[in-house]
């Protein structure tokens, strides 16, 4: 039986490997400068996990809040669209 300590130097390099930031990866920018460059990647990484909160509790905020995520929902099912036709045709995704 494997104690805790003796687990430890596992446990540690498998923390490290997962929380290592990932070099390659897609981002979607906004196409809007001054939101943009407020993001420190100059827009959102895809396939992360982002939060998006309503500033208060009313409908109008609501409905804001989704309509937003439901845009950036679109947008990565167009891609992931664009990727597999690109894919059936023998072609590589762009954008």
């Amino acid at each position: 039986m494997i104690t805790a300590l003796e687990s430890l130097p596992t446990t540690t390099a498998h923390l490290r490997t997962i929380a290592t930031p990932v070099v390659d990866h897609r981002i979607m920018p906004f196409g809007i400068p001054a939101l943009d460059d407020r993001l420190a990647s100059r827009g959102l990484r895809a396939g992360a996990l982002h939060e998006v909160a309503a500033q208060s509790c009313s409908m109008v905020d609501d409905a804001a809040a989704t309509l937003f995520l439901a845009g950036i929902a679109a947008r990565e099912a167009a891609h992931r669209r664009a990727g597999a036709d690109a894919a059936g045709r023998g072609e590589e995704a762009r954008g």
